[in-house]
């Protein structure tokens, strides 16, 4: 048995993020090689002029709706910095999130790819994902 670890300190993870507030469906994907729970402060508290452009920072400044780690659905791990880039894409696909802004994707997944991804359940509408700890984290 493995292990489950904190949400909030799982690293190098494909994140998707439903917007906290009751009547809101918007969604977000988005990948991190840092700490989930730093990077949702992040989203929350840009500190630099150019993170504060964030379509999740955005979102919540506008609307005045926030989410919480709860909110936030660990999709996929992946350490490899290229593989975990090209899942960010499968899963940006899968999902649809309209906070994504189209082209942001260090990955340009082919539309080849359609057919097979339209029969991979989205995660963001339910809490299915058991995330476990790397017995290289533990």
């Amino acid at each position: 048995m493995k292990e489950k670890l904190d949400k909030e300190k799982i690293s190098h993870v494909v994140y998707g993020i439903k917007c906290g507030a009751a009547n809101c469906s918007e969604t977000y994907v988005g990948e991190t090689q840092q700490a989930l729970g730093m990077r949702m402060r992040q989203h929350k508290r840009p500190s630099t002029i150019e993170a504060q452009n964030s379509a999740v920072f955005n979102h919540l400044r506008s609307s005045g709706h926030t989410f919480s780690l709860g909110d936030v659905k660990v999709l996929d791990k992946e350490e490899n910095w290229l593989r975990r880039g090209i899942k960010e894409a499968v899963w940006e696909r899968v999902e649809g999130p309209s906070l994504n802004k189209k082209g942001g994707l260090r990955f340009v997944l082919s539309h080849t790819w359609d057919r097979v991804l339209q029969d991979v359940p989205g995660q963001l509408s339910r809490d299915t994902c058991v995330v476990q700890a790397d017995p290289a984290e533990t």
